[in-house]
C-alpha cells in the first residue's frame, strides 16, 4: 500500500469519525423514538362514586275553587259563585294560599292550594290530603259538588263532561308552583279525535288558575275525553260540568283525572241512589244526560273487547260480567241499568289499554243531581283522605287483591282504629271530622262519596308521592 499524503489520511480519519458520529446520533435518535413510541402505562384511577338521596319535597295540592257561572250577556265572562268549603289532613304544618283567578273570571271566590312541609332529613314527602265541596243553588245551576284537591302533574286523563244541548263543561287548570306551565290538550269524542282550536300552548301562570270552556275548543262534543300534557311547570286539572233540562237546573259536578289507559281498571265506590227513577226518567234507550253510564275510551285504531264486572261493595256480584266490543279511538257511553240501589265497584278488563269513568244520577223530591266517578289507582302504605263537608259522606275502601288487608285509620284528634278489608271486597265507613290518615293501606283502592236527597258527588283518592330514588353520582 502506497503511503498517502498526510492531509489525505487526516481527511479520511475525520470523515470516518464524522460518519461514525452521524451513525451514533441516528442510532440514539431511533432508540429514543422507540422509547417514545411505547405507550406509557399509568394505573387507572377509579372515579369517585357517591350515592345521593334526594331531599323530600313538600307535598302540594291545588283545588278547583268555587263554581263558575257563565255570564248572562257575555258567554266569555265567568263569575265565581259563592265560596267552596275546604278540608285538609295529613302532616303537621299544612298551610293554605289562594290562587289568582283566570282571565275573564270575576267574583270574590278563589281556588285554594295547600302545602305540607317536608320534615328535616325525611326521605319521603309528607302525607297531604285536601278536598273541597259546595252546594250550588242559582237560577242557572243547582247541585252538590265535591272534588279532591290534587297534586299538580305533567300528564292527566280527564274522562267525563259534555257539550251537548243544555250542558256546560269548563276545564280548570291550577298551577300552585313558581314557574309557568304550558298545556297541550288532545281531545276525543263520540266521533273520534277532535280538531281542537286553541288547545295547544295554553298558559297557566305561577300561583294562578286558567279556565278553558270546552265549548270553545270542542263545540258540540257530547262525550269528551281529554289527555293533558304540561311542560315548563305542572298543573292540577279539574272539569266543572252543569246541566239544564229545558229551563230547570238538573245538577252540577266537579271531577278530577281518571287513570291513564291500562288493561285492568277499577272504579271504586260508585253510588246509585235512584236507579228506578233514573230508568223511568230516560225517554228511550238512547244514552243521554238523564242516564247512568260508564264512559270508556281506548286510544288507538281497530277494535278491542272489554269485560265489565259490577260487584256490590260487600263483595257479592250483582250479575255476570258483560262482554262488549268497542271501537278504539272513539269515546263510548255504556248504559248501566237494572241494579238495585246501592254502592258498587266496577271493574273493566280490556284487550287494549283503556280509561273509564262512571256517571250516576240522583233524582230527589225537589232537585236532580249527578256525579262522575273516576277510576282509581292502588294506594301505597300511607295515605291522607280529606273530606269536605257534605251530606252522607262515606269513605270507601276496596281490596282487589287475593288476601285480606288490615288498615289503620286515624281521624283528627282520635286514636287509630284498625279495619280489615276482605279479599275482593270493600267497606264503607262514615267520615269523622275532616278525614283520615291511613297506615298499612298498600294495595287498597279508596274513594269518597256524598249522597242526599237530590244531591250526589264523589271522588277518588290518589296514592301519596313515594320516595325519590337514590342517585349514583360519578366524579373525576
Amino acid at each position: 500500500m502506497a503511503d498517502l499524503p498526510l492531509g489525505t489520511a487526516a481527511r479520511r480519519r475525520r470523515g470516518g469519525r464524522l460518519a461514525l458520529g452521524l451513525a451514533g446520533t441516528l442510532a440514539a435518535a431511533l432508540a429514543v423514538g422507540a422509547v417514545l413510541a411505547v405507550p406509557l402505562a399509568f394505573p387507572a384511577a377509579a372515579p369517585a362514586v357517591a350515592t345521593v338521596t334526594p331531599v323530600a319535597a313538600p307535598a302540594v295540592a291545588a283545588c278547583a275553587g268555587p263554581f263558575l257561572a257563565i255570564g248572562s250577556t257575555d258567554s266569555t265572562q265567568l263569575a265565581a259563585v259563592g265560596a267552596a268549603q275546604t278540608a285538609s289532613v295529613g302532616a303537621p304544618g299544612i298551610t293554605a294560599a289562594d290562587l289568582a283567578a283566570g282571565t275573564g273570571v270575576t267574583g270574590a271566590g278563589a281556588a285554594a292550594s295547600f302545602t305540607a312541609p317536608a320534615a328535616s332529613g325525611a326521605a319521603t314527602s309528607p302525607l297531604l290530603g285536601a278536598a273541597q265541596s259546595q252546594a250550588i243553588t242559582t237560577a242557572e245551576a243547582r247541585g252538590f259538588t265535591a272534588a279532591a284537591c290534587t297534586a299538580p302533574t305533567a300528564e292527566a286523563w280527564l274522562v267525563g263532561g259534555s257539550n251537548d244541548i243544555g250542558e256546560t263543561s269548563i276545564l280548570r287548570l291550577s298551577n300552585p308552583g313558581g314557574t309557568p306551565a304550558s298545556v297541550d290538550l288532545q281531545i276525543w269524542g263520540e266521533q273520534g279525535a277532535v280538531t281542537a282550536t286553541g288547545a295547544i300552548g295554553i298558559l297557566v301562570n305561577p300561583h294562578a288558575q286558567t279556565v278553558v270552556p270546552l265549548a270553545g275548543i270542542a263545540p258540540g262534543v257530547i262525550a269528551p275525553v281529554i289527555h293533558l300534557l304540561a311542560s315548563g311547570g305542572t298543573v292540577a286539572a279539574t272539569v266543572q260540568q252543569s246541566y239544564i233540562a229545558g229551563i230547570a237546573p238538573a245538577g252540577a259536578d266537579l271531577f278530577s283525572a281518571s287513570v291513564a289507559p291500562v288493561t285492568h281498571v277499577v272504579v271504586p265506590g260508585v253510588v246509585f241512589t235512584t236507579m228506578k227513577a233514573v230508568a223511568a226518567n230516560s225517554a228511550s234507550d238512547e244514552v243521554t244526560a238523564s242516564a247512568d253510564v260508564l264512559r270508556v275510551f281506548a286510544p288507538g285504531a281497530g277494535t278491542t273487547s272489554i269485560q265489565i264486572g259490577i260487584r256490590g261493595e260487600s263483595g257479592q256480584k250483582w250479575a255476570t260480567a258483560t262482554q262488549v266490543t268497542i271501537a278504539q279511538g272513539i269515546v263510548q257511553d255504556v248504559p248501566l241499568t237494572g241494579m238495585p240501589d246501592g254502592t258498587y265497584d266496577i271493574t273493566v278488563d280490556s284487550g287494549a289499554p283503556i280509561t273509564v269513568a262512571a256517571r250516576t244520577l240522583a233524582i230527589g223530591k225537589t232537585a236532580t243531581d249527578f256525579a262522575w266517578w273516576p277510576a282509581a289507582e292502588p294506594l301505597g302504605a300511607g295515605a291522607a283522605v280529606a273530606v269536605a263537608p257534605g251530606p252522607g259522606a262515606s269513605l270507601h275502601l276496596v281490596n282487589p287483591t287475593d288476601s285480606a288487608i288490615t288498615v289503620s285509620l286515624t281521624a283528627s284528634g282520635a286514636a287509630a282504629a284498625a279495619r280489615q278489608v276482605a279479599a275482593h271486597s270493600g267497606v264503607a265507613l262514615p267520615v269523622v271530622g275532616a278525614g283520615y290518615t291511613l297506615a298499612g293501606a298498600a294495595g287498597l283502592l279508596a274513594s269518597v262519596s256524598f249522597a242526599g236527597d237530590g244531591a250526589l258527588a264523589g271522588y277518588g283518592v290518589a296514592p301519596a308521592a313515594g320516595a325519590a330514588p337514590a342517585v349514583t353520582v360519578y366524579t373525576r
